[in-house]
């Protein structure tokens, strides 16, 4: 039999393109931020033959996230399979090139533009902002790390813009005299602007807006560097906002306590923790903090009190030597969702025994615990799970470093407590996981950490 050459075709390029459309989406990164690598998806997709790169080039959802980090080099592998160029030798035309082509496949989808630059000795190539504002009525998710200079030009390109979501904004020099003044149009023409966030000169730079301009940001994430209570006046002009994360070095608060009526979500990411001495969030139902000293684990049990707030998710990083964690959890009964970072302290077991105790964490569905490798940490997890394994349904547990040995015991316990449906991760940070969780997000500006999806959203149906 005599067989005519192309004749014969793979199985795979008869599956229906619907079919192939929702597998090439699949490929995506989790955190759905796209770079130009022709090692993943898409470009990848679109090297294995004709028939594929026709269909990976016609889903526009394919094309509508870019990620682009600027390293002090131009060699981006994208630009030999887009452009037919040497990307050794590429030049700031065919980087702006690059980014053209790549969201022209985007079509008229909403655009999520992530751009980092780690080269502080060189502005972005002179026609990408430019290139960035053609595409303002398609912005949805704007993530900007870079030199004072080119956030200057960014902040100047006229709105409307109306599918703005998340608009991130960080420099990558700390100096405050070089930090550009934001243009107050990007707020107050974004109507559908959900999540702010401004790195260390933001804030200080954040233009004065009449009281109740931007109804629409619901999260906020903001650096009051050595600032004293009267920085949150701005805040007025959010009267929607339900979720705060802060970042600070140093308060010089006055005696008065500042009200939060309407925060629900609190991240504290401060040097100084007394912060909630001052702080009053009567709604609150989500905080997160580091406790760094001995004294701090009065804090939060006065601030519950103060505050009248029902506390459901509570997320705790502790230090070593703390022993505040039985009065945090006592003030806070109706916890449901707990995570504890356990991975500066030495030995994690006499925590690990403290969440055992009857009197606590009695409606607790969530719990995710980080923590590092030491003798007894299988028998301790064990133990909590015996202990409130009557509510507990879902429990993670991230150890640092190498996995510690389990017995035959242990094994079974945790055996006996998956089937009886509750889930139970247990893994290595040595796997290289993301652990980003179905509500978070990652961050673009410390990847290591995600955060709550409130303070990223990219929803493409608002298009």
């Amino acid at each position: 039999m005599t067989v005519v050459k192309g004749s014969i075709r793979s199985p795979i390029l008869e599956i229906p393109y619907e079919l192939t459309s929702q597998i090439f989406l699949c490929c995506l990164p989790s955190n759905k931020r796209i770079s130009p690598d022709p090692k993943a998806a898409p470009l990848v997709l679109a090297q294995i033959c004709s028939h594929w790169r026709k269909i990976a080039v016609s889903i526009p959802e394919l094309w509508n996230s870019f990620y682009l980090e600027f390293k002090g080099t131009n060699q981006y592998d994208g630009i030999r399979f887009m452009l037919n160029s040497d990307p050794r030798s590429a030049s700031d035309d065919s980087i702006v090139a690059l980014v053209d082509c790549w969201l022209s496949r985007a079509a008229n989808l909403p655009l999520s533009i992530t751009i980092v630059s780690s080269d502080t000795s060189r502005l972005l190539p002179p026609r990408l902002i430019p290139l960035l504002a053609t595409k303002s009525l398609q912005w949805a998710r704007i993530e900007l790390q870079i030199l004072p200079p080119d956030i200057h030009q960014f902040g100047a390109i006229p709105g409307p813009f109306p599918l703005l979501q998340t608009l991130a904004l960080d420099t990558t020099v700390r100096l405050p005299t070089l930090q550009p003044v934001l243009n107050a149009a990007l707020f107050l023409d974004s109507p559908n602007l959900q999540a702010l966030r401004l790195g260390r000169f933001g804030w200080l730079r954040f233009p004065d807006l009449p009281p109740n301009s931007v109804p629409s940001v619901t999260a906020l994430e903001l650096w009051a560097e050595n600032r004293s209570s009267s920085m949150f006046q701005k805040l007025h002009s959010f009267p929607g906002l339900r979720h705060l994360k802060l970042h600070s070095s140093v308060f010089t608060f006055q005696q008065s306590v500042l009200s939060l009526p309407s925060i629900e979500s609190l991240i504290l990411h401060v040097r100084d923790t007394r912060v909630l001495r001052y702080l009053c969030a009567p709604s609150l139902r989500r905080l997160e903090f580091h406790a760094r000293k001995s004294t701090d684990a009065e804090l939060l049990p006065s601030f519950v009190e103060r505050s009248a707030c029902v506390l459901t998710t509570l997320h705790i990083r502790m230090p070593e030597g703390w022993d505040g964690l039985y009065e945090c959890l006592l003030a806070t009964p109706s916890l449901v969702d707990l995570a504890i970072s356990m991975n500066e302290c030495n030995s994690a077991v006499d925590q690990l025994e403290t969440l055992c105790i009857p009197e606590i964490l009695g409606a607790l569905r969530v719990l995710k615990l980080r923590v590092s490798s030491c003798l007894g940490l299988y028998h301790a997890f064990v133990s909590v799970l015996d202990a409130l394994g009557v509510t507990l349904a879902e429990v993670d547990l991230l150890v640092e470093d190498t996995m510690p040995c389990s017995t035959t015991e242990e094994l079974a316990r945790l055996t006996q407590w998956r089937e009886r449906g509750m889930r139970i991760s247990i893994r290595s940070g040595l796997d290289g996981e993301d652990g980003v969780e179905n509500d978070e997000e990652y961050d673009i500006w410390t990847p290591e950490i995600s955060i709550p999806r409130c303070f990223a959203p990219f929803d493409i149906s608002l298009n």
